[in-house]
C-alpha cells in the first residue's frame, strides 16, 4: 500500500472507523470518508496501486486528504502525541509520530489547565465523538417540555418541512411570507433557483415593508449560483453560507438535485443530505416541491390535499415532520391587488394538523400583508355523516381491515375529517377499530 493510503488509514484509525475486516487493497474499501463524519457513513476507495480516488459521494482527494489531517491535527495521535503539521500535497499528509518502545508516552504529567508550551490546537466540542446510546431517563432529560416551533404552526425548530403544490400555484409567495416572518428574528438563507429576480422581489417585497435593509442580516438570497444537493462542493459552500441560520429555503427542489424522482434510493441519497445540512447548521429546512397531476392542479377542486400528492417517490414526504400544501382559489373568488392561496396541513408529525384556510396577501404595501379567511363557508363542508356514507362504501367487512392512509387516499379527505367520521362509526356500532385498520362491524351494517 503506498504511503498515501497508509497516511490516510492512520487517521482514520484516530476516528475508530476503520473496518480491517472489509479492508480491500485492490480497489477496495479501507474506511469512511472523513469529509462526511460524524454525519454520514460513506465507503472510501482506493486503485489498485493505494491511490485515493474519492469517496461514494464523489469527494475529491485533496479533500478528504484535507479533512483527514484536519481530524489527526485535533484529536492527535492514539498514544498521546500530536501529529506532524508537515503537509504534502502530492504525497498527502504524514502519518502521525511513532510511540516510544513499549507503547510508553514522554510527556510528563500535569496539572490540569497547566500550560505545556505546545501549540496543540483546542479540541472543539462538537466534534468530539460522543456515546451511541443513552439511558431513557437522561433522553427524557434531554428533551424540551413540548415540541419547540421556530414559526408556530408550520416550521418545527430543526425540522424538515414539505412546502408542496402544483406549478404556479403560490408556493413561493408562502415560502416568502414564512422566510420573512422568520427573519424578523433570526437568520433565514433562502435559496432560489427558478424564475427571474424580479419574481423573487415581488414574492418577498409584501412582507418585508417599505424598508428591506431592515432585513438585509437576517434575510440573506442565493440566487441561481447552481446549488445542488448531491454535488458535495456545492453542499458544503450551502451549509459554510447556513451557518447560524435557523431556517433554510430551498426553491425549487426540482432544481437542486440531478436524481430520478421516481428513485426510492437515489431519493434517499439527497434525502439523507438534507439532513446533513440541518445537523450541520442547527437549521430548520423548508423544502418547496412540485406535486404530481391530479387534484392538487385543479383549483376547482375541493378534495383535501393529501402526502402522497408530491411528486416522485414517497422518501421525502415520509422524511419530513411537517407537510403543508398550497393551492390557487377558483377563478371566481379572485380579487384584483390580492393574492389568495388555500393552505392545507395534510400530515404532520408534530401534532394534530391545522386547519384548512384561505390565505389572502395584500399586495398594496398594507399593516397586515397576510391575513386568513375561512377556505369554505360552514354550510358547504362535508359532514362527519357523510363522509361516514362514503366510508361504508370502501370499506370490507371484519376482519379484512382497511388502513386509514388507504381509506384517506381513497376519500380524499384530512386525517382530522377522517378520524371524526370513524369515531362516528365506532360509536354507532357500523365500524370496528382493529389493529390493522378499519372494517364493517357486520354484514348489515347501515349508517
Amino acid at each position: 500500500m503506498s504511503s498515501i493510503a497508509g497516511d490516510v488509514r492512520a487517521a482514520l484509525e484516530l476516528f475508530e472507523n476503520l473496518r480491517p475486516d472489509r479492508d480491500r487493497v485492490l480497489g477496495g474499501y479501507i474506511g469512511d470518508c472523513p469529509v462526511h463524519l460524524p454525519h454520514k457513513v460513506v465507503p472510501l476507495w482506493l486503485t489498485p496501486d493505494g491511490r485515493i480516488t474519492g469517496c461514494a459521494e464523489g469527494c475529491e482527494p485533496a479533500a478528504i486528504l484535507e479533512e483527514a489531517e484536519q481530524r489527526r491535527l485535533l484529536l492527535g495521535s492514539p498514544h498521546g502525541e500530536v501529529a506532524s503539521t508537515d503537509y504534502d500535497p502530492q504525497r498527502g499528509p504524514p502519518g502521525p509520530e511513532p510511540p516510544l518502545l513499549n507503547g510508553e508516552n514522554p510527556r510528563p504529567k500535569r496539572e490540569p489547565g497547566e500550560d505545556d508550551g505546545d501549540s496543540r490546537p483546542a479540541i472543539d466540542p462538537k466534534k468530539v465523538p460522543v456515546p451511541l446510546d443513552v439511558g431513557v431517563a437522561e433522553f427524557f432529560r434531554s428533551c424540551d417540555e413540548e415540541v419547540q416551533y421556530l414559526f408556530a404552526p408550520y416550521i418545527p425548530a430543526r425540522g424538515l418541512v414539505l412546502l408542496q403544490g402544483a406549478p404556479k400555484a403560490g408556493k413561493t409567495w408562502f415560502a416568502a411570507y414564512l422566510a420573512a416572518e422568520v427573519a424578523r428574528n433570526h437568520r433565514v438563507v433562502f435559496v432560489e433557483e427558478e424564475s427571474a429576480k424580479e419574481v423573487l422581489r415581488d414574492r418577498l417585497k409584501p412582507f418585508l415593508g417599505s424598508n428591506p435593509e431592515e432585513f438585509d442580516d437576517r434575510l440573506r438570497v442565493i440566487f441561481k449560483k447552481r446549488i445542488r444537493l448531491d454535488v458535495e462542493r456545492t453542499l458544503r459552500e450551502l451549509i459554510k453560507a447556513s451557518q447560524g441560520a435557523q431556517l433554510i429555503v430551498l426553491d425549487p427542489f426540482v432544481r437542486l438535485h440531478s436524481k430520478r424522482e421516481k428513485e426510492q434510493d437515489e431519493m434517499a441519497l439527497v434525502a439523507r443530505t438534507l439532513q446533513r445540512i440541518m445537523d450541520e447548521t442547527g437549521a430548520a429546512v423548508v423544502l418547496v416541491h412540485h406535486t404530481r397531476k391530479g387534484d392538487s392542479w385543479n383549483k376547482n377542486s375541493n378534495a383535501d390535499a393529501s402526502a402522497e400528492d408530491a411528486r416522485g417517490s414517497g422518501v421525502i414526504a415520509g422524511e419530513v415532520d411537517n407537510i403543508i400544501s398550497v393551492r390557487g382559489v377558483p377563478q371566481a373568488q379572485r380579487v384584483v391587488g390580492q393574492v389568495r392561496l388555500i393552505v392545507e396541513n395534510p400530515a404532520s408529525r408534530m401534532g394534530a394538523e391545522f386547519e384548512k384556510r384561505t390565505a389572502v396577501i395584500d399586495l398594496s404595501g398594507g399593516a397586515q400583508p397576510l391575513t386568513w379567511i375561512e377556505s369554505e363557508p360552514e354550510g358547504s363542508k362535508e359532514t362527519a355523516e357523510d363522509l361516514l356514507q362514503r366510508m361504508v362504501a370502501v370499506l370490507h367487512h371484519a376482519p379484512a381491515a382497511t388502513d386509514r392512509h388507504s381509506i384517506r387516499d381513497a376519500l380524499r379527505v384530512s386525517l382530522k375529517r377522517l378520524r371524526e367520521a370513524i369515531r362516528l362509526g365506532v360509536t354507532r356500532g357500523v365500524l370496528v377499530e382493529l389493529p390493522r385498520g378499519v372494517a364493517l362491524a357486520n354484514p348489515n351494517s347501515n349508517p
